[in-house]
């Protein structure tokens, strides 16, 4: 997880399912998928694929990306 310390604000909320040829944008977590609210399920062009993979890959690699809206970031893993 990434995110700001005092104001507690993620860089990244919407939610992608990426392949090597495309994608899904997901507006709601797995675990909600037809449960609760109506979410929209779409599918990513090869260009759109390659825009969300790069904008999340600053903050999966190093050197990891440092702050967010001026705001120092917090890095912390976990395993599932």
């Amino acid at each position: 997880m990434v995110g700001t310390q005092a104001k507690q604000e993620f860089p990244v909320h919407d939610r992608w399912w990426l392949t090597a040829g495309g994608g899904l944008r997901v507006g709601t977590s797995f675990n909600s998928l037809g449960i609760t609210k109506t979410s929209e399920i779409s599918r990513l062009s090869l260009q759109e694929a390659q825009s969300r993979e790069a904008e999340i890959r600053q903050y999966l690699q190093r050197p990891f990306k440092q702050d967010f809206k001026g705001e120092r970031l917090l890095y912390t893993t976990f395993n599932l």
